[in-house]
């Protein structure tokens, strides 16, 4: 019988909650998300952004869209708003 162990090295990333505004069928939606990064100095390294699940339950039932479609989009409107910020 053999034990394998090792060490390894661990990173907490820091968590914002924000709230953007998307605009579906004309009409103008508050959601928030939750964005995951770290820091290294002063740069900010994003691990991870999505929308609330709440937010998308609430928008489905008042848009009558999928909640895969909803995210899929709500998660490519977050990505291009974090490319925003950056520049």
């Amino acid at each position: 019988l053999g034990v394998r162990y090792y060490t390894t090295d661990r990173i907490c990333v820091d968590r914002e909650l924000g709230t953007c505004t998307v605009e579906l069928n004309g009409l103008d939606y508050d959601i928030r998300y939750k964005l995951s990064y770290y820091l290294i100095g002063n740069d900010k390294k994003i691990v991870n952004i999505k929308p609330e699940y709440d937010d998308l339950r609430k928008l489905r039932q008042q848009t009558g869209f999928s909640i895969k479609y909803l995210t899929q989009l709500l998660q490519a409107e977050l990505n291009s708003l974090i490319k925003k910020n950056k520049k």
